[in-house]
């Protein structure tokens, strides 16, 4: 089938976009019809920015390397042409033509100091029915970015786009970022050309996009922006040379490169993957998530689901091991009802006699905090003691009223303790940020807080974590102590309801210290609406700062509280997958999760 015919079918031609020799083989063997080079892809690849920073040189060098381990139809992302002329963009198209390439994408937009703008209309149709004409026999798929621009009437724009572009010879309308089905629909409607969409978190799956009348679906740079993630998080375990082996040489390459990133998960245990996936294991008829202690199985040997109920539906049963229907480790019930009597009596110290009395394993749970929080129940206890204590100085009680109230036996005991776990004095009254601990479907999470609100929440495997530590500590002059209060119980409750679907919007107060630029794009963070994403160049408008787009980001990145501050939903103009300090795959399900509740509620 030739590559017009392949935008003339009932399903949607998905093209596979590739951005070297590697990955064309990769889509080749896993049984794509057809290949696009991702422009932003090749130029990350070589070290540039997005935009026609590199040469056609250069991109004509990765094309032939592309086409010559590959014999599907390529269609070449050419961004403007890489001309100042028509004239030298008909040399380029036609260079690539000589090489066998079937197809080209052609943008009405240029990248001018940074920044996307698009062409006039009409002297882009002039100029697209001269290439037309001069390289007949190519499929020309013509980009219109007016979706991408959130431009002024982007709809009416588009329609109007397509048309005159399909009076001039355009083969196929590519729309990125339209998303909404009305749009689709009428796109299709009147514009006379295959419409090729790129997915998106908000996009419809493809057998609705396929009943709408899409014809082509392209990846853009997501696979490579996902490549590049795990590529790091593999090159950072095997920093460590008795991880190398495991990390480097037992990867397998197979039909589905997702399956590959999530075996290679599965055998590192790595906790950002915690969620994201579920692993069937044929021989044993159980599955797992990714943090799963038992012995791995062989990569032949699984399979992966997105949900639990799917795994459940395909006849596998849950692990005993690593539990998968319940949360990444969730308290047993043994640590809940310990938790219980130490809320109902928060002064009094528990002992172990008493855990037993209650039929509770003292040993058990001494186990569960060590390998969950890092320190033992009795120092636990000892932490929440003293931060009611210290709560009680601040409110005015004498040193020796709270020291013997909260159990101790003198006040040097009671300094002693409060200097070990603080480091300063009681006399001191410095302040103190709680930090609690608690679980998500996508693994544990740290939430931090002090009096007025959270200051912190985030996943427990963020790289970032120490020196969001110091930095609180030296903002707020105050020592991190292990406790709850209203806040942080708040937000563990929120953020509960959040991942069951049951919460879009927050209202947990919040205590952010940075600077007013920083804290001007939280704000505008929070009113990112749930399921719909943005971009930094759009922020730094709305905040009025439209030449800060890099203050932006920066400000983005410092942000210390996920989810309820949603610096996930904010990606890359071109649809990209922007960087996420807890990790692209948790991003990428986190919009996922957004995107289908919102569809759920309409």
């Amino acid at each position: 089938m030739d590559f017009n015919a392949l935008h003339q079918q009932h399903q949607p031609l998905l093209l596979a976009n590739v951005w070297d020799a590697s990955s064309a083989q990769a889509a080749q063997q896993a049984g794509y019809q057809a290949l696009g080079s991702s422009s932003a892809a090749i130029a990350a690849m070589l070290g540039y920015e997005d935009g026609e920073e590199m040469s056609f040189d250069e991109l004509f060098y990765v094309v032939s390397r592309i086409k010559t381990v590959s014999e599907l139809p390529l269609s070449v992302d050419l961004e403007a042409g890489y001309g100042a002329t028509t004239s030298h963009i008909i040399d380029n198209i036609r260079r690539l033509a000589h090489l066998g390439v079937s197809g080209i994408n052609l943008e009405d937009s240029h990248v001018v100091d940074g920044t996307r703008r698009l062409d006039d209309a009409e002297r882009f149709a002039v100029k697209l029915q001269e290439i037309t004409r001069a390289c007949p026999g190519l499929f020309v798929n013509v980009r219109t970015d007016t979706f991408l621009l959130n431009v002024q009437d982007a709809l009416v724009q588009t329609l109007y786009r397509g048309q005159l572009y399909a009076k001039h010879g355009a083969c196929g309308f590519f729309v990125p970022c339209v998303t909404r089905a009305e749009d689709i629909t009428a796109i299709v409607h009147h514009v006379p050309l295959p419409l090729n969409v790129m997915c998106m978190p908000e996009l419809a799956d493809f057998s609705t996009l396929s009943t709408l009348g899409v014809k082509r679906i392209s990846m853009g740079n997501f696979i490579y922006a996902a490549t590049q993630a795990r590529l790091k998080d593999l090159l950072m375990s095997g920093a460590n040379p008795t991880l190398f082996l495991r990390c480097f040489l037992t990867m397998k390459i197979t039909d589905s490169m997702q399956c590959d990133i999530w075996y290679q998960a599965l055998l590192e245990r790595a906790v950002e993957f915690t969620g994201v996936f579920f692993v069937g294991v044929k021989t044993t008829g159980v599955f797992c998530i990714s943090v799963c202690r038992a012995r791995k199985p062989r990569r032949e040997n699984v399979e992966f689901y997105n949900d639990f109920k799917s795994a459940l539906d395909a006849g596998f049963r849950p692990c005993k091991v690593c539990r998968p229907t319940e949360n990444a480790r969730t308290a047993p019930a043994f640590v809940e009802q310990a938790l219980r009597l130490l809320r109902e009596a928060p002064k009094v110290r528990l002992s172990d006699s008493e855990l037993r009395q209650h039929d509770i394993s003292p040993e058990r749970v001494r186990r569960w905090f060590l390998q969950n929080h890092g320190i033992t129940f009795q120092a636990f206890q000892r932490m929440q003691r003293l931060n009611m204590a210290l709560q009680e100085l601040k409110a005015g009680r004498s040193t020796t009223d709270v020291a013997f109230d909260s159990g101790y036996e003198s006040l040097s005991g009671f300094g002693y303790t409060c200097k070990k776990l603080t480091g300063f004095a009681p006399s001191a009254q410095r302040q103190v940020v709680l930090i609690h601990r608690f679980t998500t479907p996508l693994g544990p999470m740290f939430v931090c807080a002090t009096q007025r609100g959270i200051c912190l929440l985030e996943f427990v495997d963020r790289r970032a974590l120490e020196s969001e530590f110091s930095d609180l500590q030296r903002r707020f002059n105050a020592s991190i102590i292990a406790g709850e209060n209203a806040h942080t119980r708040q937000a563990q409750q929120e953020i509960t309801e959040y991942f069951a679907g049951q919460r879009q919007s927050f209202e947990v107060a919040l205590d952010t210290p940075g600077s007013e630029f920083q804290r001007a794009v939280w704000r505008r963070l929070q009113h990112v609406s749930f399921g719909e994403t943005t971009h930094y160049q759009s922020i730094a408008m709305e905040i009025g700062k439209p030449t800060a787009t890099r203050a932006v980001a920066a400000a983005n990145g410092a942000n210390r509280v996920a989810i309820i501050i949603p610096c996930h939903r904010i990606i890359g103009k071109d649809g990209s997958m922007t960087g996420y300090g807890g990790g692209i795959a948790r991003k990428i399900w986190l919009i996922n999760h957004e995107a289908t509740i919102r569809e759920k509620r309409g």
